[in-house]
């Protein structure tokens, strides 16, 4: 079995920053293009846009705690508008996208056990299309141990809305395999068939996320050990910041 391998190569300036190549001035502490991508930040600090060239961006808006409360995502063809809600203490319990009226199209709330996040209540918009499911999703985690943030298992509750069985319910039950330091690599269903593969780079972004089993529909948003990854914005967030 052949084993693939990849280099990566960093530059830091004296201070540390992350910067592209060996002579890059960074100006404030603050890096304003990596990769082919700009930001610019507000008077705090806080990332206002990221932009990856003239027709997509990503912009942002923050509370007055710096948490993040809105995304509006623009691409040449599309615009989407996300917004995120927050408890009194700083753990995040819904996020939903808005379409133009203001109407929710997704909608997911989250459930915490302290700072451990056991659940998510996935909903979308009904479609008017006869015989079309809408599809109501529930995942609930389980983890290594009460005090580890290394996922074990995602047991999924499926709402089935069909004509001919309204009430269909449907559930599985899938298990995370995880390296040394509690990062999931693989996913596995109830029958041990890997449904799931991520490679990582060193600052654990993923290289590659692939979904080997469609028809399992499986659903791996953890990164590093309690770290959450919002796909439509890139972000990943936590109970204790966002990155």
């Amino acid at each position: 079995m052949a084993i693939q391998t990849y280099h990566e190569r960093f530059c830091f300036d004296p201070a540390h920053n992350l910067i592209e190549r060996d002579n890059q001035v960074i100006k404030n502490n603050r890096l304003s293009h990596y990769a082919g991508v700009g930001f610019t930040y507000d008077s705090l600090g806080n990332t206002l846009a990221t932009t990856y060239d003239k027709d997509n961006r990503v912009s942002y808006r923050y509370d007055l705690h710096d948490r993040l409360i809105g995304a509006e995502i623009t691409t040449r063809y599309r615009k989407e508008r996300w917004v995120y809600y927050y408890d009194a203490i700083g753990r995040r319990i819904a996020k939903a996208k808005r379409n133009k009226q203001g109407e929710l199209e997704i909608h997911t709330v989250f459930v915490w056990d302290g700072s451990h996040l056991v659940q998510e209540i996935h909903k979308a918009q009904a479609q008017n299309v006869q015989n079309t499911a809408k599809t109501d999703r529930t995942f609930t985690y389980i983890y290594r141990h009460p005090d580890s943030y290394e996922p074990l298992a995602q047991c999924i509750g499926r709402k089935m809305e069909r004509e001919e069985n309204p009430h269909r319910l449907e559930h599985e039950i899938n298990y995370f395999h995880c390296d040394q330091i509690g990062i999931p690599r693989e996913m596995t269903d109830s029958q041990g068939k890997l449904i799931w593969r991520g490679r990582y780079d060193a600052w654990c972004g993923l290289h590659y996320d692939r979904h080997l089993a469609q028809q399992n529909q499986g659903h791996q948003p953890f990164r590093l050990q309690n770290q959450y990854l919002d796909q439509e914005t890139g972000l990943h967030y936590n109970f204790l910041c966002l990155i």
